[in-house]
């Protein structure tokens, strides 16, 4: 089915659209190459950069696994592309070297689970050295290989300034996982009654929409009941503790979620908040 310019080359995985357009990814040695061939009379996709050759009455479009080709695919082939995963189980994989995608895809087959293939933080892609697309784009190549279709997510990690999104939109992640903890006020756990008064009055209530008072209304000494059974009745004193101590966290977590989705909204997007690296554990 190959033409002869890839003699030493087998096919790994054979994908057709509805253009009767064939996808294949082949292997010779340890190059990989993206191959599209059609029939005669059918058009080639475009956006693809390749080298054209002919055997018989079909035609390929010999492709290397670059970026223009990887951003291609996933238009032609949707599946080859992030989705959200909102509620549904999912699994984070931490594979940030991109080296284990397909074998990762493989392990989670009929698990029920669908897995988070592209997830990097902006840390780990400076330490790395590689880029947010490149991250989307080995993705993208490891689920065309295992031609999985059920949809994969894309995390965008530890995000903490607007700088971040921008970098991790360009490349098309769809979760963004805002990281508040350089505002953490973890100054709280040394202060006494009369400093965490002074702190928690301080607190910017205009950007946060609430008043002091308001705010230890709604939650002080108000018996929460959780569906596991356990109650909750914090004090005046706990509500300012956790106030002063993630009140600028929620802000900026705020204003982080009002630029992705004023910015950027018609991107597909989803938000989590992690904090996760602090000196102290991340309770009230």
């Amino acid at each position: 089915m190959l033409p002869p310019e890839l003699r030493n080359f087998s096919i790994i995985t054979e994908v057709s659209d509805e253009a009767g357009c064939i996808y294949l990814l082949t292997r010779g040695g340890r190059e990989k190459k993206l191959v599209i061939t059609v029939h005669e009379g059918v058009t080639l996709p475009s956006g693809f950069e390749g080298d054209k050759a002919v055997k018989g009455n079909n035609r390929f479009l010999i492709c290397d696994l670059t970026a223009v080709n990887a951003a291609a695919l996933r238009l032609a082939l949707p599946f080859t592309r992030p989705v959200l995963l909102g509620k549904q189980n999912s699994f984070g994989f931490g594979d940030r070297l991109g080296n284990a995608g397909a074998a990762h895809l493989r392990s989670l087959r009929s698990s029920g689970f669908l897995p988070v293939v592209a997830q990097q933080s902006i840390r780990e892609l400076d330490r790395t050295g590689r880029t947010a697309r490149e991250v989307m784009d080995t993705a993208t190549w490891a689920v065309f290989q295992e031609n999985y279709t059920a949809g994969f997510g894309a995390d965008a990690d530890h995000l903490k300034t607007f700088k971040d999104i921008d970098r991790m939109m360009e490349a098309g992640f769809t979760m963004y996982t805002i990281d508040p903890s350089d505002y953490v006020d973890n100054r709280v756990v040394d202060m006494d009654e009369s400093q965490l008064g002074q702190a928690f009055a301080e607190l910017p209530w205009d950007q946060l929409g609430n008043t002091p008072e308001s705010f230890l209304v709604s939650y002080a000494d108000v018996t929460f009941r959780l569906q596991n059974g356990i109650t909750l009745q914090p004090t005046r004193l706990n509500i300012k503790r956790a106030a002063v101590k993630y009140g600028r966290a929620i802000l900026h977590t705020q204003q982080m979620y009002r630029y992705i989705k004023d910015t950027y909204p018609e991107a597909d997007s989803e938000v989590e908040i992690s904090v996760d690296e602090t000196p102290y554990p991340t309770t009230p």
